[in-house]
């Protein structure tokens, strides 16, 4: 089917749209091989084309735009991944204990942290909201709170209590346990 366009005719009018145009084209090509199209009409019909053809463009760059995006996201899933599990088993290795609090970690390190709304979040380096509390890897053992020493001595075989704490206060840090000391409950 051939589209012949006549020269010297009057432009298109506004009033035919290109799907007008479209099914003008499509009924004469039923009846005929060549379809016969005025110049404005052929005109107006490649700019629809152009038109179209831009937007379909303009979307596929977009898509390639948010594929690139949604790459880069999950990589970076992955690598944080990496980084808390080597973080992690570096302080098992370092400590021996999962449980056991650490300062801020260092730059290039992931910690979790307890704080109320923020408990168990994953952070690289020090937070930068005024944050005090310490960096926790999982959720830490209890705390247990000893009183300070009263000054008696009750131990028949004449131990102070301050070495009746120390012992006890060596046995809960053997078993994991975080305790503080000099704290009254």
């Amino acid at each position: 089917m051939g589209v012949q366009a006549q020269a010297g005719v009057r432009p298109m009018s506004n009033d035919i749209t290109a799907l007008e145009l479209i099914v003008k084209i499509k009924k004469q090509a039923e009846s005929f091989d060549t379809v016969v199209l005025q110049e404005g009409e052929a005109n107006a019909l490649v700019e629809a084309l152009e038109k179209a053809q831009q937007r379909i463009d303009e979307l596929m760059g977009a898509i390639e735009v948010c594929q690139h995006n949604l790459s880069d996201t999950e990589d970076a899933m992955h690598i944080w991944a990496e980084r808390a599990e080597k973080a992690e088993s570096k302080l098992i290795t370092r400590t021996g204990k999962l449980h056991e609090p650490v300062a801020y970690a260092p730059k290039g390190h992931i910690a979790r942290y307890l704080k109320d709304e923020n408990a168990g979040c994953w952070v690289y380096g020090k937070p930068t909201n005024g944050d005090d509390e310490r960096l926790y890897f999982e959720l830490s053992a209890p705390s247990v709170k000893l009183p300070t020493n009263s000054g008696w001595n009750s131990d028949p075989y004449n131990h102070g209590r301050n070495d009746g704490i120390s012992e006890c206060t060596k046995a809960l840090r053997a078993a994991g346990i975080h305790v503080i000391e000099g704290e009254e409950q």
